[in-house]
């Protein structure tokens, strides 16, 4: 069963890759952050809206398991790629040019990381609802 095709859990492994790809954007900022005129970058915010739209994973519908059901309104598309952005902000940069700000970076890992443990642990849930579902899951 390819789980990608269930708007769901496509918009859960949508936002897990975005925030592997900001977790790799924010490494590569603090492994720079002595490097003169390195500017750091960011991932544009993933927004779920952008993701459901035309052009994204689809409407939340429930997916038809029998012939007797409806068909969804629109068809599933695939997920954009995950845009990169430099930010600047010349009030916090070094004489050797270097804007990365150590503690910003930081921040920012943190926040990935808490949210991409809220993904993974949403992602586990919504796979209990379905083993559930189907009649394999556990008390």
């Amino acid at each position: 069963m390819d789980l990608g095709r269930i708007p769901l859990f496509a918009l859960a492994m949508d936002r897990m890759a975005w925030l592997d790809r900001r977790q790799q954007v924010l490494a590569d900022n603090i492994a720079n952050a002595d490097t003169p005129k390195f500017q750091p970058s960011d991932v544009k915010p993933f927004e779920a809206e952008r993701a459901l739209g035309p052009g994204g994973i689809g409407t939340l519908m429930p997916v038809a398991t029998s012939p007797m059901h409806l068909a969804g309104a629109r068809p599933l598309g695939g997920s954009a790629a995950i845009a990169v952005e430099h930010s600047r902000n010349p009030d916090e940069t070094t004489p050797s040019g270097n804007a990365v700000v150590l503690e910003e970076q930081m921040m920012k890992v943190a926040e990935t990381q808490a949210d991409y443990q809220m993904a993974t642990s949403l992602y586990r849930k919504y796979m209990d609802m379905l083993k559930l579902a189907i009649g394999r899951g556990g008390a």
